[in-house]
């Protein structure tokens, strides 16, 4: 069990850097998205890459017949398992943060832990509604503070 464990892990880390790599929520736009994203990281001083849920959907859309992997499929994945995954999440945050230069990579390498946070989730619950069944899960939890 926790081979697969494993394997599920390093494939995921894998698809997870190709779709921070390669997403670009423009098509005009100069680079990827998340590496925009990492650069204002380092200029703010910041240690989360924020995802926006949505855009494993629109990846589908624009790269889906030209990746090994199905965006939609790693969605439901690390919604589905995220607890589980996110030691991966981060791993793989941190080897797409290293790729993108040597200047952000030395950043990279005296930051201490970086983390991953998604927005926009589809999956949508108040307090009163979660269940053990969600423990793990990546959810979105509504409520009146």
């Amino acid at each position: 069990m926790a081979d697969i464990d494993q394997a599920l892990g390093a494939t995921i880390e894998r698809y997870f850097v190709e779709f921070l790599m390669k997403f670009k929520n423009n098509e005009d736009d100069a680079e990827p998205s998340y590496v925009t994203q990492v650069r204002r990281m380092r200029a703010e001083e910041m240690h989360t890459l924020f995802i926006d849920y949505t855009h494993f959907e629109k990846f589908s859309q624009m790269e889906g017949d030209s990746l090994d992997f199905d965006p939609l499929d790693l969605r439901n994945v690390i919604a589905k398992h995220y607890l589980k995954l996110e030691p991966n999440l981060v791993n793989a945050l941190q080897t797409f943060i290293v790729s993108i230069s040597a200047e952000i990579a030395q950043w990279a390498l005296q930051t201490n832990r970086f983390s991953v946070s998604f927005y926009n989730v589809e999956q949508r619950h108040s307090l009163r509604d979660l269940r053990m069944g969600n423990l793990g899960q990546l959810v979105t939890i509504t409520g009146t503070v």
